[in-house]
């Protein structure tokens, strides 16, 4: 099976760990576990994985809904 890697952006601690065991117990190759949306824009800008696990409703200035707007603008979604 071909190596997978999968961006999670979740904020809230305890679904990020979910989310992580789930990843983990499928076999695949996470980039990373990022809390903050605006982290993630950057490392999506550097590296574009091959899946987007993000939350809709994050706590920060930006919704998941408005991240996944601007990522389109890069040809990430």
């Amino acid at each position: 099976m071909a190596e997978i890697k999968i961006l999670i952006v979740e904020d809230n601690p305890l679904f990020a760990i979910e989310i992580e065991t789930i990843v983990n117990q499928l076999g695949h190759v996470k980039t990373q576990v990022i809390s903050s949306i605006e982290a993630a824009i950057e490392l999506i800008e550097l590296q574009l994985p091959d899946l987007l696990l993000l939350s809709l409703k994050a706590r920060e200035q930006l919704s998941g809904l408005e991240t996944l707007a601007e990522l389109k603008d890069y040809g990430a979604v």
